[in-house]
Formats: C-alpha cells, structure tokens, sequence
C-alpha cells in the first residue's frame, strides 16, 4: 500500500484516507455506489459490496468456516460474492449463498468464452449468457420470491445442526433450514429435502 516512486510515499493511512474521500464524493453524486472486497473504512459509503470473502478451508487450524461478517453486514448493506458461474456445485453453491446471505452474481460474456482464450479473462471457463440465462431466472426468481424477505432482515443466529443441516435465523422471526446432506433431514417436525432449504416463519 505505499507508492514507492521519488517524492511519491504514500503510506497505508494515506491510502485510506485517499479513497474515503473519492468514496464520498461518487455518494454525493452517485445513487449506487459498489464497493468491491468490502474494507471497513469503504462501509459507510457502500451501497452494494461484492466480492466479499466467502467460504474458506483452513482445515489444519478450525473445525468450520463461519460467515462473521456477513451476519454483520446482512440487512444493512447488500452484498455478493463470486461469480455464481464461477463454481462446478452450483447446487451446494446456491446453499452457501443463502446461507451467507450472498446475493447471487454472474459474470457473463456475449460472445463464446473460447474468444477470450489467452486474455486476462481466460478464467472464465462457463460465462456465455446463453448458457445460464434459465439458471439467471430460476435464480432471480427464487431471490424475488419467499426468500425476498430475508435479505432484508439482520441475521440474529446461526445453527449447525445434525446431518449437515444449517439454521440461519433473522429478524422478525424467520428461520432458514439448509440441507447440505445427501439425504432428507428432519427438523422440528419439518422435513428439509436433501440439497434443499427450507423457509420457515415462526408465530
């Protein structure tokens, strides 16, 4: 975070408050403002952050990956994660979106993917919008329909239960069973379907 170019130091605190203040001035002029990677200092001026850290496998030191900062952002600032085109599972991929409260996101090209072979973009090995544009409305539709609701309402717990089953709890007494299982889970006598979920609203 420091330019080293002669005469041109510019230290990390520098750098921060460099960027609050072009952040501030895309607010004032902007109605959106997207903040990729989400760094604290970008919060208050983000109306949308993406990329935000997802998932991570540090086997060798914690039992499990815990969405911290995502039940802490969840019903005030809208946020993404990877490209959903980005991974193999995108069954287990739409789950860990719920679950992290990640609103979905594809990165997508017009033209064949093969074109962009030996570029910066060859990592997109599936983006052809042809290709996903049922998934995008199976997708957008699932997000727009019962689930609406939980985007909009702070995460208040989170549950692992038996059987690779996820509770995620919200605001306004909502709950979300997500079965990461291979077979049909069981749960306060509400059956949650192998790779399924479940919306559940409390009295």
């Amino acid at each position: 975070n420091r330019d080293y170019r002669q005469g041109k130091s510019l230290y990390r605190a520098d750098t921060i408050t460099a960027w609050q203040s072009l952040l501030q001035k895309a607010k004032a002029s902007f109605d959106t403002v997207l903040v990729p990677g989400g760094n604290l200092y970008a919060l208050p001026y983000a109306s949308l952050v993406t990329e935000l850290p997802g998932e991570v496998n540090y086997a060798a030191i914690s039992d499990e990956s815990v969405p911290f900062l995502q039940m802490v952002l969840h019903g005030y600032i809208p946020y993404a994660s990877s490209s959903f085109n980005s991974f193999y599972d995108t069954g287990r991929q739409t789950l860990k979106n719920l679950e992290y409260g990640a609103l979905p996101l594809f990165e997508l090209t017009r033209e064949p993917v093969r074109n962009l072979k030996n570029t910066a973009y060859n990592k997109l090995f599936s983006a052809s919008f042809g290709e996903w544009k049922e998934e995008i409305l199976k997708t957008y539709s699932m997000v727009n329909g019962d689930l609406a609701a939980i985007y909009s309402a702070p995460i208040t717990g989170r549950e692992e239960l038996v059987g690779g089953v996820v509770r995620m709890r919200y605001a306004g007494g909502l709950q979300l069973l997500l079965n990461y299982g291979e077979t049909d889970a069981l749960v306060d006598g509400r059956t949650v379907g192998a790779g399924d979920y479940l919306l559940v609203r409390e009295a």
